[in-house]
């Protein structure tokens, strides 16, 4: 009896002990098995992140990119430019409801071909005559005289006029229509002149910069510079 007894107890602590280390053994396996499963859950979020902030990037610039958007700067820079253009003298708006004029009304502006004219080029100069009332101007140019003049910037020295050696462009009476403008030229040889009429032996002037004034009578123009080289 005690030998059976002996035995039992030694097959009960046999038994005990194998289900404390299974216990143990199967713990441990579930517990490494949920480490896994639980990392990548959150790992393919950050690269479709990345990808949606990438493909939004890209619309944005495309966008920027577009042709209207493009055209639309084209035209500014267009409309900049011819701005930029245009003269610079003023019209005084009460002027268009004035039903006389008189020479100094005349709004007068000066140009050229070219603002450098190298070595052996002659200027072609222009003048714009402007009359911005709501009347036409008679003017006797013989008396008012319609001339082109030329000055050197360094001293204001006054180097030529057409009218030294020639006769104006345009003489006798003339008519500016009410609201329209005219327009005169002349070209210059690059020869010195003055106003005693010296007309022989003309010197060519230095290279440099210059200014033109367009004028009738005691109406000039704003000056228009320019360089000879």
């Amino acid at each position: 009896m005690r030998r059976r007894i002996a035995a039992f107890v030694v097959i009960l602590v046999v038994v005990v002990g194998l289900l404390i280390a299974f216990s143990a053994f199967g713990g441990n396996s579930d517990d490494e098995q949920a480490a896994p499963e639980s990392t990548p859950a959150s790992a393919p979020a950050k690269p479709e992140d990345e990808g949606a902030s990438s493909e939004s990037s890209q619309e944005m610039e495309s966008e920027s990119e577009s042709p209207s958007t493009t055209e639309n700067s084209k035209r500014e820079e267009k409309d900049d430019a011819e701005k930029s253009s245009e003269p610079s003298a003023s019209v005084d708006p009460a002027l268009a409801d004035k039903d006389t004029c008189e020479l100094s009304d005349l709004i007068i502006r000066a140009s050229s071909d070219a603002t450098t004219y190298p070595n052996g080029v002659q200027p072609n100069f222009g003048m714009t005559v402007i009359n911005p009332t709501g009347a036409d101007c008679e003017i006797n140019l013989d008396e008012e005289s319609l001339r082109f003049e030329v000055y050197r910037i360094s001293d204001n020295r006054r180097m030529w006029a057409d009218t030294d050696c020639y006769d104006s462009v345009q003489r006798g009476e003339y008519n500016f229509p009410a609201g329209e403008e005219r327009s005169f030229d002349a070209v210059w040889s690059r020869l010195a002149s003055d106003r005693d009429g010296e007309c022989s032996e003309r010197p060519a002037v230095d290279p440099g910069a210059y200014f033109l004034h367009t004028v009738i009578g005691d109406n000039a123009s704003e000056p228009y510079t320019f360089n000879l080289a």
